[in-house]
């Protein structure tokens, strides 16, 4: 019986899947699988920074006291509304029986990323299986490009933007796409992160592409509904009036952190830009785009656009937390490259040339970011060694940690004393009763 079942599940595994599904597969769990072990390795079980307001202080108490209510998960986090953040983080917290451990959620946040790798691979694979291109793309989600996404258990809702944005453009790659089903995901995205105001304007831009191609004005009718929405969700932006600082205040400043975002890694950045040249020739020139052209097009500008909305929002440099977008955006440009490559035979004299700025970038992202995962490590164990060390004080003698606590370094939250007064609440050893 035993048999019979590995025999059908081999069937089903040899003529369901194609090849290059069954590649891609076998590379996500690898990336997840790496991913696992980097989180142990790395991560801790405690909140870090506006999670202990966000949820210690505010969304599991209200849980725990049967005071949930919409407000509770609808409240602005700075510019974002992230509901399914924290409709994960609960979920995952009731499931636990009320005992807080963020390595539980950053597991799952894991998942989500390599779900992502999956479509990136599937993507990449789809006119032919190239396994040095898929292990580079491979690479770029193993490793924590971003410790911020990678290791914190609040920041999941960069990664369902990330779906949300990439089912989007999906619709969008198809010209025979409902302009209502785009308005709908949009809609669905929206409580998730502001920079959802980008998906109308990818939809301008692929409106524009098929009156062009097709000389049909109802593509060009749909261009005013969705700038519309543009503007709306523009203005439901709950902008923090504490940012309004780190805004870029004149066009220099703009054009210096815009070109931060291009050039990174080191420069190798730029990589991106010649793919993108190229497909904006084939769209709106050439006018003889594909699906796969049009969908890596409209990735590549997603990307753009939000390192113009990050360029003028920080201009103090890149947030980790942006990182995952600019591989993103390498990726769309290793789409754009396999596909064209394969399309035009003139292309490929210059393959030796492409792979070796394929197997560049991620060296580059590597060399960028190996000081940040180690000072990433180093941070979180003296973190979490203090705040325990302060939950047993507290547990001997209530009031007893408040000096131990002030008198550290603030690892895990910005304000000592907000973390003592956090740490001190006994809804807080509650939460916090298995981590020892």
């Amino acid at each position: 019986m035993v048999s019979y079942a590995r025999h059908a599940i081999q069937v089903w595994y040899n003529r369901g899947l194609s090849r290059a599904t069954r590649v891609s597969l076998a590379y996500a769990a690898l990336i997840l699988a790496v991913k696992w072990i980097v989180i142990r390795l790395v991560a801790i079980d405690l909140p870090f920074y506006d999670q202990w307001d966000g949820e210690v202080d505010a969304l599991f108490p209200k849980y725990l006291n049967h005071a949930l209510e919409l407000s509770s998960f609808i409240t602005p986090a700075n510019e974002h509304r992230i509901v399914y953040t924290r409709l994960l983080n609960l979920a995952v917290f009731i499931l636990g029986g009320g005992r807080f451990n963020a390595l539980w959620t950053i597991g799952l946040q894991a998942v989500v990323h390599a779900a992502i790798g999956f479509f990136v691979l599937r993507r990449l694979n789809g006119v032919r299986v190239s396994h040095p291109l898929s292990c580079v793309a491979a690479l770029l989600f193993m490793w924590p490009v971003s410790g911020e996404n990678y290791f914190w258990s609040y920041q999941s809702q960069v990664y369902f933007q990330i779906c949300f944005t990439l089912y989007a453009i999906r619709v969008l790659s198809k010209p025979d796409h409902d302009p209502f089903h785009v308005l709908v995901v949009t809609g669905a995205a929206s409580v998730n992160m502001a920079t959802t105001l980008i998906i109308p304007v990818l939809a301008c831009v692929a409106c524009l592409h098929y009156y062009r191609r097709s000389g049909d004005r109802r593509y060009l009718s749909r261009v005013p509904a969705f700038l519309a929405a543009a503007f709306v969700l523009y203005r439901l932006i709950p902008f923090n009036p504490a940012h309004e600082a780190m805004k870029a205040s004149s066009v220099p400043e703009f054009l210096e952190g815009l070109w931060r975002y291009v050039a990174w890694p080191g420069g190798l950045g730029l990589l991106v830009l010649p793919p993108f040249v190229v497909l904006s020739r084939r769209l709106f020139v050439e006018k003889g785009a594909s699906e796969r052209e049009v969908f890596s097009y409209l990735t590549l500008v997603w990307v753009f656009g939000l390192m113009a909305l990050g360029s003028y929002g920080r201009k103090g440099g890149i947030p980790e937390r942006h990182l995952d977008y600019l591989v993103m955006g390498f990726a769309a440009a290793l789409w754009a490259w396999h596909g064209l490559r394969e399309a035009s035979p003139a292309l490929r004299r210059w393959s030796r040339a492409a792979a070796f700025a394929a197997a560049a970038y991620p060296a580059g992202v590597v060399a960028a970011t190996f000081a940040d995962v180690a000072a990433w490590a180093d941070r979180f164990r003296e973190g979490r060694a203090v705040v325990v060390r302060a939950l047993e004080m507290e547990a001997a003698r209530p009031g007893s940690a408040r000096a131990f606590v002030l008198s550290q370094q603030p690892y895990l939250y910005p304000s000592n004393e907000r973390l003592y007064a956090l740490i001190a609440k006994p809804e807080t050893a509650r939460m916090f009763r298995s981590i020892r």
